[in-house]
C-alpha cells in the first residue's frame, strides 16, 4: 500500500482496488449532536460557528444561507454551506425559491474557491448514515490543490 502525507491526513493507495482513500484522522473528533440542543449552525449559537466566509442575508439581521470554514476540515479549505436556518429544512421538500438560494451558494463558493483550488468539489450530506454530525441542514464545499494546502 502506498501512502501519501496530505492535509494533515494520509492518502492511501489500494493497488487491489486500485482507489485513493482519504485518511483524516482529526475528522474522528468531531461532535456527535442530534437536534437543536447544542447545534452550532442554528440561528444564535454563534459562538460555537467560525466566522462566516459568506451570507444571504434575510429578514433583519437573519440569514437564509451562509457558508462556514469547517472545524473539521477533509482538506486547507472546506467549508459547510449551512442551507436554511431553520433546523428542520430540507432540499427535498424547500420551496423553489429557497432551492434556488441553496444552488446559488454553491455556486457563489464554488467561484470564490476555484481561483486557488486545483478543483473544487461540492457534496451533500444528507442524514446521519451519510457521514453527518448533526441534524442540521448542510452541504460541504472542499477545495482540494496540488498547491500547499
Amino acid at each position: 500500500m502506498t501512502v501519501r502525507p496530505w492535509h494533515g491526513g494520509e492518502l492511501r493507495w489500494n493497488a487491489e482496488t486500485e482507489d485513493w482513500t482519504v485518511i483524516a484522522p482529526g475528522r474522528g473528533n468531531r461532535p456527535h449532536r442530534v437536534g437543536r440542543a447544542g447545534c452550532p449552525f442554528c440561528p444564535g449559537t454563534t459562538q460555537d460557528t467560525p466566522p462566516e466566509t459568506w451570507r444571504l442575508p434575510g429578514d433583519g439581521a437573519g440569514w437564509r444561507v451562509r457558508a462556514v470554514p469547517n472545524r473539521y476540515a477533509l482538506s486547507d479549505k472546506h467549508e459547510i454551506v449551512i442551507e436554511s436556518p431553520r433546523h428542520d429544512w430540507d432540499l427535498a421538500t424547500g420551496t423553489v425559491p429557497e432551492v434556488a438560494d441553496v444552488l446559488g451558494a454553491w455556486q457563489h463558493r464554488h467561484r470564490a474557491l476555484r481561483p486557488s483550488a486545483a478543483q473544487v468539489v461540492v457534496f451533500r450530506n444528507h442524514g446521519l448514515a451519510a457521514g453527518r454530525t448533526t441534524a442540521t441542514t448542510d452541504g460541504g464545499s472542499p477545495t482540494n490543490s496540488s498547491k500547499v494546502r
